[in-house]
């Protein structure tokens, strides 16, 4: 008997007087796989009737889907193309909460799950929020087209402005609390221009002046602090439908939560451990920096050359607006300086921070291929470039008089223009023959249904390139092109499939463990064990999972690392199953020829090249970072530094590394449980109209760590000699 295809099931539900009923009996007697055709047609009508108010048309085709796919099925689908986000309809959808009731009220007959239940009451929840939301675009879109001609430069240089000087007592002086950083407002920037772009049109012509009040009226600055917090709303709608997290409306509005803390806990850490060791690696390249030696620093260069040549390179024009204009340097000098093949200072931080994320040698970097033949060397260049112009920018603004003038001229002045043609010639004869390749790449796509400004910091529009100098020296480039199109720097043809995992494999072999790589064995009629790493030492097993994702920059990103870790806590309960059979595990040991015992003691990990969600653990598992897992292997030290002065404690119960150690380690009772139990509670409160939006999180109270640390673990000296403590 032939199924019934998506138009016929629609047909009979939205006929039948028992739709409910109905949905159920067809759902239960369906037995084969839905197409994906059908099942892209069902969603493309339910979001259209959604959008169009037609409850009726929306609740038989929400059903229809349920009949396709089944409960579990269904409810992925919805999430993957965000049916019942507020975003997807501007905000502005009752029919959405109808069908969102229809599934709560019958989760029981639809064969919903109580997760799914959490899910779409925790959507719900943040609908309380819609109305307020939809008011605030509606009023952020009226401002557009009321500041047409100047906004988007002024925006722009706003952005610049927070990326060059940070922070500034503007915010507190306009009561502005919703821009925390520069990264934030690049955000809120890159959702304004893609709402210009889709309701206006991005012209030349909006690459002009800037409205005479940029830097002195807070106008600019509100609208980037209401972009904001419709960012964070929607990065809300994500956290809800990506990981298990809880909405719940009261008086307020509505607050968020992770059900599990342990969750937001190890997300947070992850990104406050991601931001010390960037501090670190520039506190130390500043540090080691002497004027005169190699490598030099840009910064050094480019002031030294403007005090000489500064009054060539940029000029105060008074048309069409008063700034100071670029002369693009032709200076000998300058174009060897950009184009030479060694490194900088500042070159030499950003080739670190790549190694690391990558886990290759630090000299394998700078010809590294990333995308399209264009390599780390050559975006550095570029970045070179336009971080030289901006320091002389910066000398030329700080040399003007009167003071008064100075944050608007720097405004004014920040952001040049150029035709594509004299952009190239410009950068040809420094990067080379990949230069439109590279521009290409760097180019904002504005038919995009998502923008990211430090992505893609170059504008277009009718052939003219407008750009940030801040935002395009200071982003990180090379990582956000990778990241955007799915790559990993490539060394060539005899690469490591996964140096992250290779990393870790060397550390355990350092360490005195027995490792294999790759073990696979068949395990009976079609079934395979297979592990990443499988480490041996002193009567303990290890399985380790490795997932190598970049470390993330948003909620976006975090969903890949996530859904890495969740994939890896369904593969390792399975094997730690099979191999905890001591038979099972002798064949593996033989198949090895490790002459060692088969262990009751079998231990997991799931090893992350990124630090967010370091900490957790999923379905028992924990998940930890390479980086740290080889220091605990090799060093066994963790350093402390500040104002309190330097201080370094030993991770080991003894001078040199013990199998109970990493066993403390995995099962988070040493370091792990130090950098959790410093976290503190805390909570972001967003405005929206009448009620807020309360995301509960964690900060790190890094006194409270250092403390910990101290009264658990023995101070010592550069030598492993202990000199203090426990």
């Amino acid at each position: 008997m032939n199924e019934l295809n998506n138009t016929e099931i629609y047909h009979q539900l939205h006929k039948s007087k028992e739709p409910i009923a109905l949905t159920a009996k067809l759902a239960s007697s369906r037995a084969t796989k839905a197409k994906r055709t059908e099942v892209q047609e069902v969603v493309a009508a339910l979001t259209l009737a959604i959008k169009r108010h037609k409850t009726g048309t929306a609740l038989s085709s929400a059903r229809t889907l349920l009949v396709l796919q089944g409960a579990d099925a269904a409810m992925a689908t919805v999430k993957r193309f965000g049916v019942f986000r507020p975003s997807t309809y501007e905000f502005k959808a009752p029919s959405a909460l109808k069908v969102l009731q229809d599934w709560i009220s019958q989760a029981a007959i639809y064969n919903l799950s109580s997760d799914d239940v959490n899910y779409l009451t925790s959507t719900q929840a943040l609908w309380c929020l819609a109305s307020g939301i939809h008011a605030l675009s509606q009023s952020i879109l009226s401002r557009l087209r009321k500041l047409d001609a100047f906004v988007i430069k002024t925006l722009l240089a706003e952005v610049d402005y927070a990326f060059t000087y940070g922070r500034d007592e503007r915010n507190e002086r306009y009561n502005i609390t919703d821009l925390d950083n520069p990264e934030e407002m690049s955000e809120a920037f890159s959702y304004l221009l893609h709402q210009f772009h889709q309701h206006i049109g991005l012209k030349k012509k909006h690459f002009g002046a800037l409205e005479d009040q940029a830097g002195y009226s807070p106008k600019y600055l509100e609208l980037l602090s209401d972009a904001a917090k419709i960012c964070r709303y929607r990065a809300a709608e994500v956290l809800l439908e990506a990981f298990p997290y809880t909405a719940q409306e009261d008086a307020l509005g509505a607050r968020i939560r992770a059900i599990d803390p342990l969750l937001e806990k190890s997300l947070r850490l992850g990104y406050i451990q991601a931001q010390m060791q960037s501090n670190i690696r520039r506190a130390e390249a500043t540090a080691a920096f002497q004027p005169g030696h190699n490598p030099n620093s840009i910064v050094h260069y480019a002031e030294q050359l403007f005090q000489e040549y500064g009054d060539q390179m940029f000029e105060l024009a008074e048309y069409p607006a008063r700034r100071y204009r670029l002369v693009l340097p032709k200076i000998d000098a300058s174009n060897r300086f950009f184009s030479d093949n060694h490194t900088f200072i500042e070159d030499e931080v950003t080739i670190e921070m790549l190694a690391i994320e990558d886990y290759i040698a630090p000299k394998n970097v700078i010809h590294a291929n990333v995308i399209n033949y264009i390599t780390v060397l050559d975006i550095l260049k570029l970045q070179r470039f336009f971080m030289f112009l901006h320091v002389g920018l910066r000398h030329t603004i700080e040399r003007h008089r009167p003071y008064s003038e100075m944050d608007g001229l720097y405004m004014a002045s920040c952001l040049p223009v150029f035709r594509r043609e004299n952009l190239i010639e410009a950068l040809t004869p420094i990067i080379g023959p990949n230069v439109e390749a590279l521009l290409d790449l760097l180019t904002c796509d504005l038919q995009a249904d998502y923008i990211d400004l430090q992505y893609a910091p170059i504008i277009e529009a009718d052939g003219c390139y407008m750009l940030s100098m801040a935002v395009l020296a200071n982003s990180n480039l090379v990582r956000n092109l990778l990241c955007r199109n799915n790559r990993r720097l490539t060394l060539g043809p005899n690469q490591e499939e996964d140096p992250m995992q290779s990393s870790l494999k060397r550390a355990l072999i350092t360490a005195g463990f027995l490792v294999q790589e790759e073990f696979k064995l068949k395990s009976g009629g079609q079934n395979k064990f297979e592990v990443d790493l499988l480490a041996y030492k002193d009567g303990h097993l290890f399985l380790f999972e490795c997932k190598n994702a970049y470390h993330p920059c948003n909620v976006y990103e975090s969903r890949n690392s996530y859904d890495h870790i969740v994939k890896a806590g369904g593969q390792l309960g399975l094997r730690r199953t099979w191999i905890s059979d001591l038979a099972n595990q002798q064949r593996v040991l033989d198949k090895l020829s490790w002459k060692v015992t088969a262990s009751n003691d079998v231990h997991t990990c799931i090893a992350t090249g990124n630090r967010v969600f370091h900490g957790f653990a999923s379905e028992g598992h924990p998940v930890r970072q390479v980086h740290e897992m080889i220091n605990m292997l090799v060093r066994g030290y963790s350093q402390f530094s500040g104002m309190l002065g330097t201080a370094r404690v030993r991770l080991w119960r003894d001078k040199t590394f013990g199998v109970s150690d990493f066993c403390a380690y995995l099962n988070g009772t040493t370091t792990v449980a130090d950098m959790l139990g410093a976290m503190q509670p805390n909570m972001t409160v967003t405005r929206i109209g009448s009620k807020a939006l309360m995301a509960h999180t964690f900060t790190m109270d890094m006194l409270r760590l250092r403390e910990i640390s101290l009264s658990r673990y023995p101070c010592i000296d550069d030598h492993g000699n202990v000199i203090s403590g426990s």
